[in-house]
C-alpha cells in the first residue's frame, strides 16, 4: 500500500524544509561557477547575519546528485537505496518503506530536504561522492 502525503499535511509536516549543520549546498564562486559544500557554523551564522545570502544555493535534486550518494537506479524515475527511495518528477516524491507500506512524500525539490528526512529516518547522513 503507498500511502500520500505533502509537506502540507499534519501527519508529514516537519522541519525537514529548514537547512541544518552538514546539509549540502551550492557556493557561488562569483564568476558563474559554483562548488558544492557542507553548511557550517559559520555558514549558519552568516545566513542569519544576511538571510537572503546570494553566496549561498539550495542544491536542486536531480539523477546525477542520488548517484553520487549511492542511490541506484531501478526504472527511468525511481532511484533506491535500501529501504529509502526517491521518484523524480513534477513533484520528486521521497520514498520510505515502513513493514508492508510505502510514505510516499512530494513536493521536494532540494538534496537538503532529502539530507534531513533520510537522517530522521535513518539516523545517519547521506554520504556524498565526487
Amino acid at each position: 500500500e503507498i500511502v500520500d502525503c505533502d509537506w502540507s499535511s499534519d501527519v508529514c509536516s516537519s522541519d525537514l524544509h529548514e537547512i541544518r549543520l552538514g546539509n549540502s549546498y551550492k557556493i557561488s564562486m562569483g564568476d558563474g561557477s559554483y562548488k558544492i559544500g557542507l553548511i557550517n557554523l559559520e555558514d549558519i551564522e552568516n545566513l542569519l547575519d544576511d538571510p537572503i545570502d546570494d553566496f549561498y544555493e539550495a542544491l536542486e535534486l536531480d539523477e546525477s546528485i542520488l548517484l553520487k550518494f549511492g542511490f541506484k537506479q531501478v526504472t527511468d524515475r525511481i532511484f533506491i537505496l535500501g529501504d529509502f527511495g526517491v521518484e523524480l518528477g513534477f513533484f520528486n516524491y521521497f520514498l520510505i518503506k515502513v513493514d508492508n507500506h510505502v510514505l510516499r512524500i512530494g513536493n521536494n525539490q532540494y538534496v537538503h530536504q532529502l539530507e534531513n528526512l533520510y537522517f530522521a529516518v535513518k539516523g545517519e547522513e547521506l554520504t556524498y561522492t565526487c
